[in-house]
């Protein structure tokens, strides 16, 4: 299997971190934050990796190289403007051999303890279109919310609900086939999560939720940073 690596965003919310460095290559206890994603789909027995870049792009192969140290093999993306996390998942896609594969996707800004190898699993045991990884929070104001069956098919997503409320909610990392990306139009600024998400329920898709809590840390903010760090990520 190949893998997206999303980590062409601006980071605006960062501030003054990310004036001359992108998000995914700030320090956190000595090391880049897109380490820890590399090294979780490297565990996962993954070794072609595809990082989508923007905002600063040259500084990734310079500080990445060619993925061998952690027993991967890197190809870039490039953003020629911002597309969006989905408009950066389908200029990525275009670079597959195959239209039907199935790929992992992560933010690379993420860090997470979830089993990488269960979802691809979960992912093909349902036939699925997507399998996104959900975890239970008690305030999910920051993400969004997926609603799902008993048999794990998801039936609603939405980003960002203004009230605090325990639910499940979008851990960041999904499987996904390409064609349903190489569907979409390229070059055009795409939500997956407000745009594409919610076409592909409305369209009938087959869009399971793999569940499974553990440590998730999504890092926007300086704060997330500090807290990473803190607990020793």
């Amino acid at each position: 299997m190949k893998a997206v690596l999303l980590a062409g965003g601006r980071g605006t919310r960062m501030g003054s971190l990310t004036d001359e460095t992108p998000k995914p290559l700030l320090q956190v206890g000595g090391r880049l934050l897109i380490e820890r994603a590399i090294e979780k789909l490297a565990r996962a027995g993954i070794s072609d990796v595809i990082i989508s870049t923007g905002y600063r792009a040259e500084q990734f192969d310079d500080a990445l190289g060619d993925g061998s140290q952690w027993g991967v093999h890197f190809s870039y993306s490039v953003e020629p403007s911002p597309l969006g996390t989905g408009g950066a998942m389908v200029l990525a896609a275009r670079t597959f051999t195959s239209p039907d594969e199935d790929i992992v996707v992560v933010n690379a800004d993420l860090i997470s303890d979830h089993d990488v190898h269960a979802q691809v699993a979960h992912h093909h045991r349902h036939r699925a279109d997507v399998a996104l990884h959900v975890r239970h929070v008690d305030d999910a104001r920051r993400y969004g919310v997926v609603e799902f069956a008993d048999d794990s098919r998801v039936v609603s997503f939405v980003e960002k609900p203004e009230r605090p409320q325990p639910a499940w909610i979008n851990a960041g990392t999904y499987v996904v086939r390409s064609d349903i990306l190489l569907d979409l139009a390229e070059n055009t600024p795409l939500s997956w999560e407000r745009e594409i998400m919610p076409q592909l329920l409305a369209n009938g898709s087959r869009v399971f939720a793999f569940q499974q809590d553990g440590y998730l840390r999504d890092v926007g903010t300086p704060v997330d940073l500090s807290a990473a760090e803190s607990e020793g990520r």
